[in-house]
């Protein structure tokens, strides 16, 4: 991922995963699912199996997972379809059993717990039963919860930041794909964007985005798009757009791309090899700028936050992902931008014959934003982080 660290929903390799700090549920592909809790030290050997070096976490395993096996420095755990938590310290671990029967392997030999018993370990005294204790563990619902109230926290952040990005003189369209589509229309947020106006939906099916109640369009099939148009020349511009990219089935897969390709027209879309490409329209030549790989197979059907910025002026290119930047390019021909009619997930193609016509965008998108000038690199970031 081009911040570095995984993402949520991302595939994880066996290795090591280290918590400083906060909450975190790893799923494993047998079924078992475990939260969690920094600081944590958790090495993730194989789909049945990982060891926690240090921290605290709890898990539950479904029937069909039965055999997840959890080691620590005083022995292993082997759970036999249960939930239960366990802490590992400096000075030894405790196992609480909330549901099921788990086998505990020490140096004492196998030791069966079962609902409701838990067990300590400290260095070499003698084990210890005690009664098992949920109240210093968080569950899946517990993370649920949090993480509802920090979705909600996110969108009033959101809602703030949008008010000062939408009364940017410089903002000439802003979708936010928030509210229903009336008659198919996608209003333009920006104050000043009458010049550009309202899009146009043409399929595409509402969808949720990137929190829980935020709205989003999916694109799937070869005809879904969102049309709409700019007027006029554009000397720099800023595109910025979140997306979640189901697949790269195609050799170009559409963000924003103006119809054909007349001189000044922008293209703006995903490589197959990963890489994000704005594309400017010139004759004899077609300028194209390319960025760092930032789709994988990992990170697929991820979140991810694309910003691409032509700066006239500073005579550069500059692409981003989730607000970092990623490269920047020197403009190898400078020339008035004019985008015209373009549109979001899709490419009209009709006024000139091409060797590659279907470019539709497979995945998610719930924002969509340009301006009419160049964005900071901290004011990449600020859209990104949303606020």
């Amino acid at each position: 991922h081009p911040t570095g660290g995984p993402t949520v929903g991302a595939a994880l390799e066996p290795g090591w995963l280290k918590l400083s700090g906060g909450l975190a549920e790893v799923e494993f592909f047998s079924g078992a699912r475990v939260v969690l809790e920094g600081p944590a030290e958790f090495r993730l050997v194989a789909a049945d199996e990982a060891f926690c070096k240090s921290g605290k976490l709890t898990a539950e395993v479904p029937p069909h997972a039965a055999g997840f096996r959890v080691g620590t420095p005083q022995g292993a755990l082997v759970d036999r379809g249960t939930a239960f938590g366990l802490s590992v310290t400096p000075g030894g671990a405790e196992v609480h059993v909330f549901q099921g029967k788990v086998e505990l392997h020490g140096a004492a030999g196998q030791r069966d717990l079962n609902t409701g018993e838990a067990m300590a370990v400290a260095g070499n005294a003698p084990e210890q039963r005690i009664p098992a204790d949920a109240t210093g563990f968080v569950t899946s619902p517990d993370l649920d919860r949090r993480e509802a109230t920090a979705a909600a926290q996110e969108r009033g952040r959101w809602v703030a930041a949008a008010k000062s990005w939408n009364a940017d003189p410089a903002l000439l369209v802003r979708f936010d794909f928030e509210g229903p589509n009336a008659g198919r229309s996608l209003a333009n947020a920006a104050t000043n964007g009458s010049a550009v106006g309202a899009g146009t939906v043409v399929g595409c099916e509402r969808a949720e985005g990137h929190w829980p109640g935020k709205g989003a369009l999916e694109f799937g099939r070869v005809a879904d798009r969102v049309r709409f148009a700019y007027p006029g020349e554009l000397r720099s511009l800023t595109l910025l757009a979140r997306v979640r990219v189901g697949g790269l089935d195609r050799t170009f897969n559409s963000l924003m791309m103006s119809d054909a390709f007349a001189p000044g027209a922008v293209h703006w879309q995903i490589l197959a090899t990963g890489r994000v490409r704005l594309g400017v329209a010139a004759r004899p030549h077609h300028t194209d700028y390319d960025s760092p790989r930032v789709f994988t197979p990992n990170t697929l059907g991820q979140w991810v936050h694309l910003a691409v910025v032509y700066d006239a002026d500073a005579r550069r290119v500059t692409h981003y992902a989730d607000g970092v930047p990623l490269s920047r390019a020197d403009v190898r021909a400078e020339m008035p931008l004019k985008p015209g009619r373009a549109e979001l997930g899709n490419w009209n193609a009709a006024t000139r014959s091409d060797n590659v016509p279907v470019r539709h965008f497979s995945g998610r998108m719930d924002e969509f934003a340009a301006y009419s000038r160049p964005l900071t690199d901290d004011e990449v970031r600020r859209h990104a982080a949303g606020h």
